[in-house]
């Protein structure tokens, strides 16, 4: 699974992300931007070759130009405060207790 973050980073820089591209990444394993560094060239650009192509191009520079950065594993999930987008239970309602000797008569 991709984060959104990965997604983000593919929208921002004007390139589809879209099932051969979510395909992609789920199959190299790329959880992160960091690690789509790794991916090879040929594989990234496979990714777009349905796709227009002026897209094609700007995949490639787009590509080559994250590569020029060079590959930080200290840049992976756990050191990048990614947010979890998956759903959180709600905490569980507090229960009132009620004070037994306000609900007696007095005699």
């Amino acid at each position: 699974m991709t984060t959104k973050h990965v997604e983000d980073w593919f929208l921002k820089r004007g390139l589809p992300f879209n099932k051969a591209v979510s395909d992609g990444l789920l199959e190299q394993g790329v959880k992160n931007v960091e690690l789509l560094k790794l991916v090879p060239d040929d594989v990234f650009l496979s990714w777009f070759a349905d796709s227009a192509p002026v897209e094609q191009r700007l995949a490639r520079v787009v590509f080559a130009k994250l590569k020029k950065e060079e590959f930080d594993e200290f840049k992976t999930a756990t050191n990048l405060n990614l947010v979890d987008d998956s759903p959180k239970p709600s905490p569980p309602k507090k229960s009132k207790k009620t004070n037994s000797s306000n609900n007696k008569a007095e005699k």
